[in-house]
């Protein structure tokens, strides 16, 4: 029997709840810029309010310094902080972290922006077009304090916000409460408070694997809360597996004796300790948007620089061998998804015709004499370039797979669908270390895993540089082909 969110008497039980693409819409493309553009406003008032009580109420007119100079420095800064923001993880928008968690956060931030501030005062006065000029300490101690102030506050109109939103089933969570009866009807009756912090409860339903999918599509749901006293490592490694694989957020009430087999963080919320089993680092949707800028700033370059070449290139297939320039071929990328690969030919136009899909070998006949040295160079996967520019691939990411081999992994290794957490890249963790080719499908899926379980953009860059100097030492030694 299934236990809807309207059994128990509360107010907000009956208000709308809005599905579809408006809840992440609403908390990443109004919230996140407003966020930012708080802080900067914040930042900035800070520093004008500072300049003008130091200058107006503690110092005769004549004396005052020119007001251009920290009108000017104040913007500078303002400008600035959203990326020390950004880098103390204050635009995460994890709306089940209370406000006071991030007090110490924004306080650090603020501190780090006054202490930059500090020091370009220092070493950069001379420079100024202002002879003899002194920067007020008490102005930059003031804005600090201030900028604390300032920021929190705003911090706070925003929660406030959202809660107003939610109230009203914006940029709620459609939450389904799933496990123990005898607990989930009481949190089914404190609905209004987890509807507050952004959790609209739908129902509660014992936790039964056969029906759990269908429940979740009924309900349109995109989190569970999970209340099992109990709960087996099968389970939770089972839950762990449907949160990766589904998008899903999956929050659980910890028992005592509760063992986890995926990683979790703790957290609350209506003051109910939880651990959230978490996502890889590319589920999240600022990392997405921090991946899919620097592939447009790799493609968009590469694209421009390297059209010269690519253009010699394309003259030499043209008239070295009969057959198109390019070479379209079918791979997998994120969710399964395929799409039509890009690469310049390198080989004879029925390459495959007597023999189905197969891999390449060294000294391969069917290869053109060009299309061996492109190979050998990697040259021949420039044109993914456009594959990347177009959003169908990722410069770093586990290399496609074509759709007949991608079958025979998911029957030999267990965590292949896994790869397929992220968009497929021209470069990839395992290729950087040696994996490339025809080489062991299960050592390649762990590379790859290790990759989409540890992303982050400096781990991009150090692939890339590894990729290059990857690149030069297989054509030297002769390992591609």
């Amino acid at each position: 029997m299934i236990k809807t969110s309207s059994s128990p008497p509360n107010r907000l039980s009956q208000r709308p709840i809005h599905p579809g693409g408006w809840p992440s819409l609403h908390r990443l493309w109004l919230i996140l810029p407003l966020l930012i553009c708080i802080d900067i406003t914040a930042i900035a008032l800070a520093h004008f309010v500072a300049y003008w009580v130091r200058m107006h109420g503690m110092v005769p007119p004549d004396v005052i310094p020119p007001h251009e100079i920290y009108l000017r420095w104040g913007t500078l800064m303002a400008l600035v902080s959203p990326l020390i923001f950004a880098l103390n993880g204050l635009y995460e928008l994890r709306h089940h972290r209370p406000l006071y968690q991030d007090y110490s956060r924004l306080a650090l931030a603020v501190s780090s922006v006054s202490l930059l501030e500090f020091t370009f005062a220092f070493f950069l006065r001379d420079l100024l077009p202002y002879a003899g000029f002194t920067f007020s300490r008490l102005v930059a101690l003031w804005s600090w304090g201030l900028g604390i102030a300032f920021v929190i506050t705003g911090r706070w109109a925003v929660r406030r916000l959202q809660r107003y939103l939610r109230m009203r089933g914006w940029g709620v969570h459609r939450t389904l409460v799933i496990g123990d009866q005898a607990y989930t009807e009481g949190y089914l009756a404190r609905s209004d408070v987890f509807r507050q912090q952004g959790h609209a409860l739908l129902a509660a339903a014992p936790l039964d694997w056969p029906t759990l999918p269908e429940l979740i599509a009924t309900h349109q749901a995109d989190s569970l809360l999970v209340v099992e006293p109990g709960l087996q490592r099968q389970a939770l490694y089972d839950l762990s597996v449907m949160a990766r694989r589904s998008g899903l957020h999956i929050f659980l009430v910890p028992d005592i004796v509760q063992l986890v087999a995926a990683p979790v963080c703790l957290t609350e919320l209506a003051g109910t300790p939880l651990l959230a089993l978490q996502k890889t680092p590319l589920q999240y949707r600022t990392n997405q948007i921090t991946k899919r800028a620097l592939d447009l700033l790799i493609a968009l370059t590469g694209l421009v620089m390297l059209s010269p070449l690519m253009g010699v290139i394309a003259l030499a297939i043209r008239f070295t061998s009969p057959g198109p320039i390019l070479y379209r071929q079918e791979r997998i990328s994120r969710q399964g998804e395929p799409f039509m690969m890009l690469k310049f030919r390198t080989m004879r136009t029925d390459s495959e015709v007597h023999t189905g899909p197969v891999w390449a070998a060294e000294q391969d006949p069917r290869i053109t004499p060009i299309g061996r040295f492109l190979r050998r160079a990697s040259l021949d996967e420039l044109p993914q370039l456009l594959n990347v520019l177009s959003g169908q691939m990722s410069f770093v990411g586990p290399r496609p797979e074509r759709p007949f081999f991608v079958e025979q992994f998911q029957a030999a290794v267990v965590n292949y669908p896994d790869r397929h957490y992220v968009k497929a890249g021209m470069i990839g963790w395992a290729q950087v270390n040696g994996l490339r080719g025809n080489t062991s499908i299960e050592e390649r899926t762990r590379l790859d895993l290790y990759y989409i379980e540890n992303w982050s953009l400096l781990f991009d860059l150090r692939i890339i540089l590894r990729g290059f100097y990857t690149v030069i030492d297989d054509y030297l030694h002769r390992r591609a082909y």
